[in-house]
């Protein structure tokens, strides 16, 4: 039996595979709540490593695979899910979901400011919008990746930002 950790969507899961004459057997286990699910997998097929075809329960389901920016992206049923194997997620140590390193927000591209919705020393909650950076007519909300204070605005609205160039910095708060 396989078992393998995942983050989906910063939840953190165990995922235990069983492998019977025809089928497989998922097991799922939130590890934050210990919540389990068993699905039961009849058929499998890979075609060109992007698109899966399964037969979860009796239930047709097309899964579409993705690798994006050292991710993998895999959409079910059009809701999109972003899966992070635990291995990576302790490779880049106490980084937030932007993958800026903790205490910084950095631009995740070339872009003009177009709003900042936090001020000094303000108390954030993980999550929430604390700039908008506008790239080619589209708004890209940058969202602070832990509770934090903020400690430093180093752009302006209307200000043009680089990719990776630090627009906000912040302290780590409960």
């Amino acid at each position: 039996m396989a078992i393998r950790r995942l983050t989906l969507n910063e939840i953190n899961y165990s995922i235990a595979i069983k492998e019977d004459s025809n089928s497989l057997i998922a097991t799922i286990t939130n590890l934050e709540t210990n919540e389990e699910t068993s699905q039961i997998i009849d058929y499998y097929s890979s075609i060109n490593g992007q698109k899966i075809n399964l037969i979860i329960n009796g239930s047709n389901v097309t899964i579409f695979v993705q690798h994006v920016d050292g991710k993998t992206v895999v959409t079910i049923d059009n809701i999109l899910y972003v899966v992070e194997s635990s291995e990576s997620s302790k490779k880049r140590g106490s980084k937030g979901s932007s993958g800026d390193p903790e205490g910084i927000i950095s631009a995740p591209l070339a872009g003009i400011v177009t709003k900042i919705n936090v001020a000094l020393g303000d108390i954030i909650e993980a999550g929430k919008t604390v700039c908008i950076v506008e790239a080619m007519k589209m708004q890209n909300e940058i969202k602070i990746p832990i509770n934090g204070v903020i400690t430093a605005i180093d752009f302006n609205e209307s200000d043009r930002v680089e990719k990776n160039e630090i627009i906000i910095r912040y302290d780590v708060s409960e």
